[in-house]
C-alpha cells in the first residue's frame, strides 16, 4: 500500500524501509520522477524536504555513511543531515 499523505510517507521512510534497501530507496525518493509525481499529487517543496530529511535521519540513526551524490538523484542527503547539527530531523514525528 502506497502512503497517502505526508505523515504516512515519513512513517514509511522511518519505519518500513529495510536498512539494506535504504540506499536504493533514497535514490528513488531523490529522483526527478518521484519529485514530479508527488508535486502532481499536490505535495509542496516543504513536504518533499521533510521526506528527504526523514531519509537523511535514517542514515544517521543507522550509523550509515550518508551519501552526498548518487546517480539519477537530485538530493544531497549529506547536506540535508548537516544543515542543522542540533536537530537534523526537524520533521513531524
Amino acid at each position: 500500500m502506497e502512503p497517502e499523505n505526508l505523515q504516512e510517507w515519513i512513517d514509511f521512510i522511518r519505519k518500513e524501509i529495510p536498512t539494506e534497501e535504504l540506499i536504493v530507496q533514497a535514490q528513488a525518493i531523490g529522483s526527478a520522477s518521484f519529485q514530479n509525481q508527488l508535486q502532481q499529487e499536490g505535495y509542496s517543496a516543504e513536504d518533499l524536504l521533510a521526506l528527504y530529511r526523514a531519509v537523511a535521519i535514517r542514515f544517521v540513526e543507522g550509523g550509515l555513511r550518508i551519501p552526498d551524490e548518487m546517480d539519477d538523484c537530485l538530493v544531497n542527503y549529506r547536506e540535508i543531515a548537516d544543515y542543522d547539527p542540533n536537530n537534523p530531523l526537524n520533521i513531524p514525528k
